[in-house]
């Protein structure tokens, strides 16, 4: 993950470190699987303040990013369905400015 660094999600109020990093929008993004995903923004190397708390699905914890697009990519399993899954998509409408 470019420009985040361990010491950093200790800034994020939570038990999530933060998985992806979007280095167009500054944005570091953070799922554990709650049906949440922790936005936070890259100020500095220093510093990262959360901007969003975005409902997803319980469950939904394996993450990627398409770095042109910026959207987020969460893999998510059915309830009840043996080998199936199901892929959320999340975008970022108005990036916040660098």
């Amino acid at each position: 993950m470019p420009n985040v660094r361990l010491k950093n999600a200790k800034l994020i109020p939570m038990h999530k470190t933060p998985r992806l990093f979007g280095p167009g929008t500054q944005l570091a993004f953070a799922s554990c699987g709650d049906g949440t995903v922790t936005v936070a923004h890259e100020h500095s190397p220093d510093k990262l303040t959360v901007v969003q708390t975005l409902k997803t699905a319980p469950g939904a914890r394996t993450t990627t990013i398409d770095p042109k697009t910026h959207k987020i990519y969460l893999a998510v399993g059915r309830r009840g369905a043996a080998n199936s899954f199901k892929i959320l998509v999340c975008g970022v409408e108005n990036p916040p400015n660098r």
